[in-house]
């Protein structure tokens, strides 16, 4: 499941037992994850180009992303690339 820019949201699934990817524009937040072995399924990367290939997740969680990003990457979000990553009976939450 990936963590669409949520940086420290991945620990925690990960302890839940969530096989977590993440992307995060965030370096910092990404280095905290890799050096603390909290997670090595992660990469820099905006929502609007998530590098992973079509059709591989089954539930993409994006927490507080769409507040923080501008309209035109929003719309690129909801409709693109998040989109195009979800199995055909995937989730966006």
């Amino acid at each position: 499941m990936p963590d669409a820019v949520q940086g420290t949201t991945w620990c925690l699934l990960k302890k839940l037992g969530f096989n977590v990817f993440g992307v995060d524009v965030s370096e910092d937040a990404v280095n905290y994850c890799t050096s603390n072995r909290l997670l090595n399924q992660v990469r820099v990367a905006s929502i609007t180009k998530i590098p992973y290939p079509d059709e591989e997740f089954d539930l993409i969680y994006s927490f507080d992303v769409l507040t923080v990003t501008t309209a035109e990457e929003t719309e690129k979000s909801r409709g693109g690339r998040c989109i195009d990553v979800l199995s055909l009976r995937g989730i966006f939450f």
